[in-house]
């Protein structure tokens, strides 16, 4: 399984095996031969489905331009209702 999406400000690949779900950022090559090009650099490694939306849940709060309580509960508002789409792409893939 296989699956892109766009955060907030960053672009992710979620993969799965049979033992593990890996979360993945997409990053430019900002020198080198590579320059201009884009890979995956991997997050992180996750047992669970839910470790990995508890993770992107983070990611996208950290990502936000909040500057005040509003704003962060704001961006959690926002991540949570991501979330929801990112769950609801998931599940048509298994």
């Amino acid at each position: 399984m296989e699956l892109n999406f766009k955060g907030n400000k960053k672009h992710y690949r979620l993969t799965q095996d049979d033992r593990q779900f890996m979360l993945a950022e997409r990053i430019k090559a900002m020198s080198g031969k590579l320059e201009g090009s884009y890979a995956y650099v991997p997050i992180g490694y996750y047992s669970k489905f839910e470790n990995v939306l508890e993770r992107i849940l983070l990611l996208e709060i950290s990502d936000s331009d909040a500057k005040s309580f509003k704003g962060i509960l704001d961006a959690i508002l926002e991540a949570k209702n991501f979330i929801k789409v990112l769950v609801l792409d998931y599940a048509k893939t298994v």
